[in-house]
């Protein structure tokens, strides 16, 4: 059994100084990577870096700002293929 595929996420992957070396090297040895994120720290250098490197998708969370709405755990979830 290999693996084929990673999943980034969780606490918020994108602050990771070292992200976009560490989805280099993953494809490198041809692995699909997906993202999850809630699109803290997802600067326009990092959205071009992942998106050179072939990254599978980069999928994020949404939240309100409306204080009543904030108890839902999740309101919405976009997801966009590469």
């Amino acid at each position: 059994m290999s693996c084929v595929q990673i999943l980034l996420t969780g606490g918020e992957v994108l602050l990771r100084p070292e992200l976009c070396d560490i989805v280099e090297e993953a494809v490198k040895f041809s692995l699909i990577v997906d993202i999850y994120t809630a699109d803290v720290g997802l600067t326009d250098k990092v959205l071009d870096r992942l998106c050179a490197t072939k990254v599978n998708s980069i999928s994020i969370s949404l939240y309100s700002d409306c204080p009543a709405q904030q108890k839902l755990p999740l309101l919405r979830f976009h997801s966009i293929k590469l």
